[in-house]
């Protein structure tokens, strides 16, 4: 994390950003995944940061999807340009101070990290996964639905990435699916972030928004999908 914030703050490349914020994701997954909500509290230095972190991403997102869609727009934007701009500027004036809570955050983690039986593992697996068919299958405000639990399947993935071997066989997860599933859900989300910033300043191009509807409509038909028989596929 402090290697890829260095070299944002140093060379503005956004892929360093991007990087930091899948490096605080793989550690606020462990965290969460192996102490729960008791994770919150040594958490809360690292979700400023990151939350700082993707205000600039978010603008950045927003202009590659403008330029994507060729949205003539040059008040949308040089707004998303000036925020992705002034944000960045105001994020690397803190490198230092975001630097030592870092280091002061990595003392308290490691400071409350227990080994966890390979039983307890195997459980809280089945536990998240349940939990995530019944999500997956509630019919209500499915954008923040959607949402939120492709982030419990990213926090899946991630801590999956480090188990040992013979758990990881034991497990039988279908990575592969879970990944697709998360990507598809990820692109879906872009269209309706840039939906709503469009409604948000009035965009009037009624061709484009149709264009974006019929996109997000293709996108969310493929999700769909994807989650038909959810707990046989993640299964391998």
């Amino acid at each position: 994390m402090l290697a890829h914030l260095l070299a944002f703050c140093e060379t503005q490349k956004q892929e360093e950003l991007h990087r930091f914020r899948v490096q605080v994701k793989k550690i606020k997954a462990l965290l969460r995944f192996s102490q729960g909500s008791s994770s919150a509290q040594h958490l809360k230095p690292l979700q400023s940061i990151f939350q700082q972190a993707g205000k600039i991403r978010g603008a950045h997102i927003h202009l590659h999807l403008i330029e994507q869609y060729q949205l003539a727009n040059a008040e949308l934007k040089n707004g998303q340009e000036k925020t992705e701009k002034d944000e960045t500027r105001r994020f690397c004036l803190r490198y230092n101070v975001h630097a030592k809570s870092l280091q002061r955050t990595e003392k308290v983690i490691f400071s409350n990290f227990q080994d966890i039986k390979n039983k307890v593992i195997a459980r809280l697996y089945k536990k998240h996964l349940n939990k995530l068919a019944r999500s997956f299958a509630q019919p209500t405000d499915r954008t923040a639905n959607l949402h939120n639990n492709r982030k419990q399947v990213k926090m899946l993935l991630y801590f999956h990435a480090i188990l040992p071997k013979s758990l990881v066989e034991k497990l039988r997860l279908n990575t592969s699916y879970l990944d697709r599933l998360q990507d598809a859900i990820g692109q879906w989300h872009d269209i309706i972030s840039i939906a709503a910033l469009l409604e948000k300043e009035r965009f009037t191009d009624k061709k484009m928004l149709a264009k974006l509807a019929r996109q997000s409509g293709r996108l969310y038909a493929a999700i769909l999908v994807l989650l038909g028989d959810f707990k046989k596929k993640v299964a391998q």
